[in-house]
């Protein structure tokens, strides 16, 4: 119950502390340095359970099947959602730090208002319509959210990697970051 508690917590300190220190490490230094502490402290948390976690020499009775009967307990799922919670915050944390800075090596100086205008009600409209299209998704099937969900982030990653632009900032002194 404890840690439960201290999830909402933890994610308010993320949004409240951990964006804007990530967007100055960004700004300062280079975009990669963000992506790279949360790599780093994914890292250290792994390890950290792997060093914590006590051995638990095995009976001889483990099966996959017996091992896939633990999905039939409510406190799994309820484990995993709040793991798949904690990892969008992050992912969304990472993306609040990295958008304003790609948003200008991506777009002219003089677009740069009505881009960053078409973000925002891209993002304010996901916001309104995001919680109704989820619900009417899983009226049909309980999984249809979680899948437009995935394909929506297959569909992202395919297209950042498709990106032929430059993102790496341009020394100080050097002139602008921005193409064009």
């Amino acid at each position: 119950v404890r840690s439960g508690a201290a999830t909402p917590g933890g994610l308010c300190v993320e949004n409240g502390m951990g964006v804007p220190v990530a967007t100055l490490l960004g700004q300062r230094f280079s975009w990669h340095l963000p992506y790279l502490l949360v790599c780093l402290i994914a890292a250290v948390t792994v390890g950290a359970i792997a060093l914590w976690l006590p051995h638990q020499p095995p009976s001889g009775e483990e099966s996959m099947r017996t091992e896939m009967r633990a999905l039939r307990r409510l406190q799994v799922w309820l484990a995993l959602l709040v793991g798949v919670v904690v990892l969008e915050c992050v992912a969304a944390a990472c993306y609040k730090a990295a958008a304003p800075g790609t948003v200008a090596l991506l777009t002219a100086p003089r677009d740069v208002p009505r881009v960053v205008a078409g973000v925002e009600g891209g993002e304010q409209g996901a916001r309104g319509l995001g919680p109704a299209l989820g619900g009417a998704l899983y009226q049909l099937s309980r999984a249809l959210p979680f899948l437009a969900d995935a394909v929506s982030y297959t569909v992202t990653a395919v297209c950042v990697r498709a990106m032929r632009a430059d993102l790496r900032t341009a020394p100080p002194g050097a002139g602008g970051t921005a193409p064009g």
